[in-house]
């Protein structure tokens, strides 16, 4: 064989080679979804809001109360702090789900408050972590709400379906408990955000959840929704529109623990401490 045809034969070889390996690459990228690490790792540190007072006892519902915040329900009547020994460390929220016995606040069957840590207007993004406790038998009747990020220079707009000025990304389950979140925002009157493989709650053991926002471009699509359950990412979208101005910025923590619309059974929830990062 010619030294001519051998030059021919490796370079075709290589060829293929690279082809294959382009393709390969390729295939591998398609079913294959880059693992990203949990945001409570990549965040400087944060604040948490505790469940204790500062003589490390367990906060009185009085005390509960007051930290929450004017805008607050269910707070003396639903939710008693604790501690628990086979979860979190840490004082525990638990909030009890039941009829409010009234039609036009029927959508206040467990506990809502907020939670504004300090000074996020300059901040691009957030994460935001806790467990959850759900019993077992839990039957997910209704859909609901858990703990979630928000931002509104007036609060009064997450009362609305669609926020003239603010936006809120609520955690929770859908009816057949489903793990997601809802996002209400000027350019959506809500929508459920939920996993391609439709994960559902794990029921009877703490979980742990950790939430990540990035702010969209105003006039762009580009913002970030992520959700890890027990440190694996659940749920992610990267086409996320939450803001139409600059001037709409991260607040804190939306707290809305129980059924969005009414308590369709008696039931408990158990939620540890929340902790805010930012960047």
């Amino acid at each position: 064989m010619s030294k001519l045809n051998m030059n021919a034969i490796l370079f075709n070889a290589g060829g293929v080679a690279v082809l294959l390996t382009a393709v390969g690459y390729m295939g591998y990228s398609f079913f294959v979804t880059e693992r990203v690490p949990h945001c409570s790792a990549r965040y400087p540190a944060g604040q948490q809001f505790a469940f204790d007072s500062d003589k490390g006892k367990p906060l009185s519902p009085i005390e509960f109360q007051a930290r929450a915040g004017l805008r607050e329900w269910g707070v003396l009547q639903n939710a008693k702090i604790g501690t628990t020994t086979d979860g979190p460390a840490g004082g525990v929220m638990e909030v009890s789900l039941a009829t409010t016995g009234d039609e036009d606040k029927a959508d206040q069957n467990g506990v809502g408050f907020l939670w504004q840590p300090g000074d996020m207007s300059t901040a691009n993004s957030a994460c935001l972590s806790y467990s959850v406790f759900i019993p077992e038998g839990f039957t997910f009747s209704e859909p609901g709400y858990l703990p979630g990020l928000f931002g509104a220079a007036d609060t009064a707009q997450l009362d609305e379906s669609q926020p003239a000025d603010g936006f809120a990304v609520r955690m929770g389950w859908a009816q057949k408990g489903e793990i997601g979140a809802e996002v209400r925002s000027p350019a959506t009157a809500g929508y459920w955000q939920t996993s391609d493989r439709r994960a559902h709650w794990p029921l009877g053991r703490w979980v742990s959840i950790e939430q990540e926002v990035t702010l969209n471009t105003p006039g762009s699509v580009d913002g970030v929704m992520r959700i890890w359950i027990d440190g694996a990412l659940t749920v992610e979208s990267n086409v996320v529109n939450l803001r139409s101005t600059p001037q709409s910025t991260l607040s804190g923590v939306v707290s809305e623990i129980g059924y969005a619309r009414t308590a369709s059974e008696v039931s408990a929830i158990k939620v540890s401490p929340f902790i805010i990062q930012w960047q």
